[in-house]
């Protein structure tokens, strides 16, 4: 089971362009693309004009520095604003260092409740997948009660159907997957020759030796005499079974543990549906009882 880690991070930037917007004027056409970069200090060129940006002390706009340069579509407003949605951003981890993005656009609709713990309850149901949520520093870590495995970063509360968040979910989980494969490298074993001797000198039809192969292997460890497997060649009155179950005793007649009697003579037989008999013989030294053709 490996671990997961969830960061959700659903921002919104709403950088308005307008007459009567704050910090910047601006008179580009709806659709018209807008390229903002950072030097020192931002600037936003829409055409062949350049206007001075006034930074807002938010997340949503900390988010949006992150990404500069860029070049962006904007989009009408009542006519006098243009505006831009930041997507919602969903990145999982898992602890072997893996770690994906995925941006969803989706409308913003604020919750009449607080929503982060219903998030964090949405994208744990991790149900069927080879993940389990771990805190974010392992759960050896000083840090484990106070580093959620999922960390929710709303810019307000925003509401998001649980179809949604759980669709996102899936997503996520199915791109991880694909990322660790990609990563994954198998470990490989190589086995060296070794020439240890067998502690037999030869192998009946015991030794279950059904091909050249498995012949090679114990004629290479010592072994001289090494006779085909039973269902290969078949020998006469051969020991087909080795039981710990006794019939002898399972009826009361076990002379060594019992000191009982069978009042049949023996020897027994064990008779199949198609009519072939299988001889019983009781080996009570090494307590056992024997099948044999």
């Amino acid at each position: 089971m490996s671990r997961l880690f969830f960061f959700c991070c659903t921002l919104i930037a709403l950088l308005m362009l307008g007459c009567g917007g704050p910090g910047v004027a601006a008179t580009s056409s709806s659709g018209k693309e807008a390229e903002m970069h950072e030097t020192g200090t931002a600037s936003l060129l829409a055409g062949s004009k350049a206007y001075a940006l006034k930074w807002a002390d938010t997340e949503a706009a900390a988010e949006l520095r992150q990404q500069l340069p860029l070049a962006k579509t904007f989009t009408e407003l009542h006519g006098n604003e243009k505006y831009y949605k930041l997507p919602q951003h969903l990145t999982a981890a898992d602890e072997d260092g893996n770690r994906i993005t995925l941006s969803f656009p989706y409308p913003k609709e604020l919750a009449r409740t607080p929503q982060p713990e219903n998030l964090r309850t949405q994208l744990g149901k991790l149900g069927n997948t080879p993940f389990e949520v771990m805190p974010l520093g392992g759960t050896d870590s000083p840090s484990a009660t106070t580093a959620p495995a999922i960390a929710i970063n709303l810019s307000q509360n925003w509401f998001i159907p649980a179809s949604v968040i759980a669709d996102w979910r899936r997503q996520a989980i199915d791109k991880l997957i694909a990322a660790r494969r990609i990563t994954y490298r198998r470990e490989l074993h190589v086995w060296k020759p070794t020439r240890h001797r067998f502690p037999a000198t030869s192998l009946t039809y015991l030794g279950n030796v059904m091909n050249t192969a498995a012949r090679s292997f114990y004629q290479a460890h010592g072994v001289a005499s090494v006779e085909p497997a039973y269902e290969k060649q078949a020998v006469p009155e051969a020991v087909l079974m080795f039981c710990k179950h006794c019939l002898r005793y399972s009826m009361g007649w076990c002379p060594t543990h019992q000191k009982g009697h069978s009042p049949y003579r023996e020897p027994y037989y064990l008779v199949g549906t198609d009519g072939k008999r299988f001889r019983l013989t009781f080996d009570c030294k090494n307590c056992q009882m024997k099948v044999s053709s």
